[in-house]
């Protein structure tokens, strides 16, 4: 998985416990199914439910996945457009490829922000 993955997948995980009260037994639940949405959202092949439910030693059922992934994206009323800094350093970056010292200053400002 790409790293846009990981931060889309933290930025739900953040929203939704901004959101909702979720209790711990089902907090390791939530960690996967933001991974599966982000994955779904960023990636061209995203995992197997049946994966994510072995990387918790089959936990939860990948029914329970696919619930939590509905009630996830009702809650986020399926608004999946999170501005991370990521993004924009990987947009920038295809557009300024040549200008090494645009990207050492971009770097510089960005880091910071990405390391958080």
């Amino acid at each position: 998985m790409c790293q846009q993955t990981l931060h889309l997948s933290v930025a739900l995980i953040d929203e939704i416990l901004n959101r909702v009260k979720i209790s711990l037994a089902v907090l390791q639940l939530l960690g996967i199914t933001c991974v599966l949405i982000a994955a779904k959202y960023v990636e061209r092949f995203p995992p197997e439910i049946t994966s994510l439910c072995n990387l918790t030693d089959n936990t939860y059922e990948p029914q329970q996945v696919l619930d939590m992934e509905k009630f996830i994206l009702k809650e986020l009323k399926f608004d999946l457009n999170f501005c991370e800094p990521i993004m924009f350093l990987d947009r920038f970056l295809e557009v300024e490829k040549e200008d090494k010292e645009v990207l050492c200053i971009l770097f510089g400002l960005v880091m910071p922000f990405i390391a958080q």
